[in-house]
């Protein structure tokens, strides 16, 4: 029995298992389905829309109703996996850098986060606003996610003094954040 239940615990987290493909088809879709209500409720617009070349080519009147911020393409969103809470099912954070639809040069390579967390159901759920409330605590500065590994997120801010040219921030530092505990240490 006790045999039993340890292989079964090994096989069920290992992140080798059969299961590990399937959960990220389902983080995938999870994350699809969000955006694509994003883009119907307004917020942001969709990639095929979101270029100079169809704000120019469109009526400007209507164009003017859109945001002018959106998606990039899928090609350009960055998954990064990892086991976050205590469940054993695979999670993840998906990266995106905004993408100024309308040719405008202000979002500063912002770039943007969403977590997608299981629960013992193997059910996904959205949480959007997790590196939000971070930002707002460290600064007003860039923050971009480069890892994750199991519950930690591993990220650089960077910010700009006042003579920084836009390129060149002066402040870059290293982050890494407790997802569990909403704590960071910054180094």
């Amino acid at each position: 029995m006790v045999l039993t239940f340890t292989l079964l615990f090994v096989f069920c987290t290992n992140k080798n298992n059969p299961y590990k493909t399937e959960h990220k088809s389902a983080i995938k879709t999870k994350f699809k389905t969000w955006q694509k209500k994003q883009i119907e409720k307004g917020i942001y617009l969709d990639s095929i829309r979101c270029s100079w070349s169809y704000f120019q080519d469109n009526d400007p009147e209507m164009t003017s109703l859109l945001p002018t911020i959106g998606f990039p393409e899928d090609s350009l969103l960055v998954y990064h996996y990892g086991y976050i809470n205590d469940d054993a099912i695979l999670d993840a954070i998906v990266v995106y850098n905004l993408v100024a639809c309308d040719g405008a040069a202000a979002l500063n390579y912002a770039q943007n986060e969403i977590i997608v967390l299981s629960n013992s159901k193997q059910e996904y759920k959205i949480k959007e606003d997790y590196f939000e409330k971070i930002r707002n605590k460290i600064g007003f500065g860039n923050l971009y996610l480069d890892s994750i590994n199991n519950e930690k997120a591993f990220a650089t801010y960077q910010d700009y003094l006042e003579d920084d040219p836009r390129c060149c921030p002066s402040i870059i530092k290293s982050i890494e954040i407790n997802l569990m505990t909403d704590k960071y240490i910054i180094k």
